[in-house]
């Protein structure tokens, strides 16, 4: 087994994952919204409450992944884990804790054009002995691939002619078997730029953005001739979620993976997500993530506006670069 991390401008994501009878499964994972590029200009600090729902984050999945990932169980009575604060953190059982797996984490875009990532990346080592490391677009969109391409394997699913489309908070990841690219722009990166979506939505503005932003990454898909398209990240995840009726809490990756979205349920998405109001909002897609998700249609219709007309089926998988990190460690590890 092997324990991965992905710290995306989004969500932070870790899994432990082992060699299954069909390619790699996840034995246990956890994730949780971090916003990591809320407020973030490029070569500018990030946001200290963006560190502190970072810091909090890592060390509440810690706690849940301990039974798997510690030498010695640990005991959190005294971890506080789930009231970290960024100056003043109690999670003291993780600064000597050992890994009794091997891991890797990686960070994407928000840390490739933050200020102070390399200073973070520190503290968060001090205090937690989990050693991040920035990759570049290229590398993501590998990393990212080698988890789409694992669950289509599961799935009965022949990637050969697939596109996969990793839509995050401040990049995105478009790859076919033989090309990939990553493109600067991402739902949390809109919001940021668009302030007040969900306050002051319209449709006709907000499209005309989110055409704008996405020309090249509609053309370079365009040149790939797709076979398959392929849907991965907590945007395509979430409006696949909605479309069957899964509420935030009852939220299970099993039922997502190999399901169906047609070019009409992006904006069906969001006249749903408008009607609803903050409570329910939070109940169906999770606490203030309203306005993420319509970002993410709006842009992901646009990607995708090519086969507005096709009546294309496009599949959406959990998977991505999290499992991805975990698959890439387990073959290094077995290479001689």
């Amino acid at each position: 087994m092997v324990l991965g991390f992905d710290l995306g401008s989004n969500t932070l994501r870790a899994c432990v994952m082992k060699r299954a009878g069909v390619g790699f499964e996840i034995v246990k994972s956890s994730e949780r919204i971090v916003g990591s590029a809320r407020g973030l200009v490029a070569n500018k600090p990030l946001q200290n409450d963006a560190k502190e729902r970072i810091l909090r984050a890592l060390g509440e999945i810690l706690e849940e992944l301990s039974d798997l990932i510690y030498e010695r169980n640990l005991d959190f009575e005294n971890t506080c884990a789930r009231n970290l604060g960024f100056e003043n953190t109690c999670a003291q059982n993780f600064k000597n804790a050992k890994f009794s797996l091997p891991y890797a984490a990686v960070a994407t875009e928000a840390f490739r054009v933050a200020s102070d990532s390399v200073e973070f990346f520190e503290k968060l080592y001090k205090e937690f002995c989990v050693k991040f490391n920035i990759i570049d677009g290229e590398t993501e969109t590998n990393l990212t691939r080698l988890g789409i391409e694992n669950r289509l394997q599961i799935l009965g699913i022949k990637a050969q002619n697939a596109v996969s489309i990793d839509l995050g908070g401040a990049s995105t990841e478009i790859s076919s078997a033989e090309f990939g690219q990553s493109f600067k722009f991402g739902i949390v990166r809109f919001c940021n730029e668009n302030p007040g979506i969900l306050q002051n939505f319209s449709y006709a503005k907000f499209s005309q953005i989110a055409n704008e932003q996405t020309r090249s990454a509609r053309e370079f898909l365009r040149s790939l001739g797709a076979g398959k398209i392929v849907l991965t990240s907590g945007v395509p995840t979430t409006i696949s979620a909605l479309k069957l009726g899964i509420c935030a809490k009852d939220y299970d990756a099993g039922k997502i993976n190999g399901s169906v979205l047609r070019f009409s349920d992006f904006a069906g998405a969001i006249e749903q997500i408008l009607k609803f109001s903050k409570r329910e909002a939070d109940e169906a897609m999770g606490e203030n993530r309203a306005e993420v998700i319509v970002a993410g249609a709006l842009l992901l219709e646009a990607i995708l506006s090519d086969f507005s007309g096709s009546g294309a089926d496009f599949i959406v998988v959990d998977d991505g670069l999290r499992e991805g990190v975990c698959i890439n460690l387990m073959q290094n590890l077995a290479k001689p």
